[in-house]
């Protein structure tokens, strides 16, 4: 017996139905494929790139050279970042025996730098626009700190620093570099003044226990001081550093006096010589 036909529509409607089932299934089929793909793609950790070279240049849109690092012949390290001329503005370098941070002008001058040296002292520096140095703080390779003023010309004109022993010492210089004022702590505690000439020479010393005043041979002449019982004396040397005349109190107020000769022999003496205390 026949099969019944469908009427028209309906079988335009069913025709329809099957196609979007199908577009579904494909639909569905890419979804699971892709979330399959990024489930597993997730789970692969990301593979390291690395860039092996000497040198390795970034440019700006103009085309300067902003970041510049790369190997030097001698084997250190250097890394330079530039101004948007292409002026250089801070280089960092690393070497086998030290290292150094500049900061530099538009100019190419440094304008500051940290640095460990090869000897193993360290310092920082500031300099001025014309690059010279105007101001550092350093230790040295035995670990004494210290601090360097100079002039425009780059000279050093005020040093200080603290020496070998820990005491303070502070150094005031001329343009040719003589120490002409200085103020610190002798070995027995006082605190001393010193004045120079042009030469270096140390020309008068005051301390807690008196004046000496030299020559220009830096030889001391005369001097006031107190003996280690608290008592006053004057002296008067030749041109070899010799006592030759001394003034003083004695312990129970007596004033004396004596001139000596090269040996230390007294040639006048009221009352009689007696050799002054060492100073």
């Amino acid at each position: 017996m026949p099969m019944p036909s469908l009427p028209p529509d309906l079988e335009d409607r069913l025709a329809a139905l099957e196609g979007r089932h199908r577009r579904l299934r494909r639909w569905m089929g890419a979804s699971i494929a892709v979330g399959a793909f990024v489930l597993l793609t997730a789970q692969i950790p990301p593979r390291a790139r690395t860039v092996d070279t000497e040198r390795v240049v970034v440019r700006d849109t103009n085309g300067h050279a902003r970041a510049t690092i790369g190997v030097d012949d001698d084997g250190g390290v250097t890394l330079s970042l530039a101004g948007p001329g292409g002026e250089e503005r801070v280089s960092i370098g690393a070497r086998a025996d030290g290292a150094v941070v500049r900061l530099l002008e538009r100019n190419g001058k440094a304008a500051a730098e940290l640095a460990l040296r090869a000897d193993g002292s360290r310092g920082f520096v500031l300099a001025d626009a014309s690059g010279h140095a105007r101001a550092t703080i350093g230790l040295e390779r035995d670990g004494r700190p210290q601090v360097v003023l100079a002039d425009a010309t780059g000279r050093d004109r005020a040093r200080f620093a603290l020496l070998g022993d820990g005491n303070p010492r502070l150094r005031l210089l001329d343009r040719d570099g003589a120490e002409r004022a200085g103020f610190g702590w002798q070995d027995d505690n006082w605190p001393t003044l010193t004045l120079g000439d042009s030469a270096g020479h140390t020309r008068a010393a005051l301390s807690g226990s008196g004046l000496a005043l030299n020559d220009r041979g830096g030889k001391r002449r005369t001097a006031v001081m107190l003996d280690q019982a608290g008592m006053p004396f004057l002296t008067l040397a030749d041109a070899e550093a010799r006592t030759r005349a001394e003034l003083s109190l004695r312990a129970d107020g007596t004033p004396a006096m004596a001139l000596l000769d090269t040996n230390d022999n007294a040639l006048f003496a009221a009352p009689p010589h007696v050799a002054p205390p060492e100073q």
